[in-house]
């Protein structure tokens, strides 16, 4: 009976561990924190940018770029990113943020006739 229920617990984390690796999100530590940044403009091919972008980063759990709000919201290792390095990224990624300073040129990729 003992070993029975060692090998059925075995082969229950061995499935939770299959299904929770193919779920597609980024394994995360304890440290996982939120942020909201409000961006300027936010177009489609701009929301494609930052999602597909941002999640490669090292440290980033998640992101969904809301268009309508105008609202990145961003799940990320704290042990590995802050604000100010996902502000950089976005900025990099040719987004103005909240948190940009006024003098910052930044080439936004959703339109080349809004000014900056």
């Amino acid at each position: 009976m003992k070993n029975t229920c060692s090998i059925t617990l075995g082969i229950l984390l061995i499935v939770l561990n299959l299904n929770t690796s193919c779920t597609g999100k980024k394994k995360t530590s304890n440290d996982v924190a939120d942020i909201s940044i409000k961006v300027d403009t936010l177009c489609e091919k701009g929301k494609a940018i930052i999602e597909d972008s941002l999640i490669k980063y090292d440290g980033i759990v998640a992101v969904k770029a809301h268009m309508r709000k105008k609202i990145v919201s961003i799940s990320y290792d704290s042990t590995k990113e802050n604000k100010d390095k996902l502000v950089a990224a976005l900025e990099r990624l040719g987004f103005k943020t909240e948190f940009t300073k006024p003098d910052t040129k930044i080439n936004n990729p959703c339109s080349d006739n809004v000014k900056q």
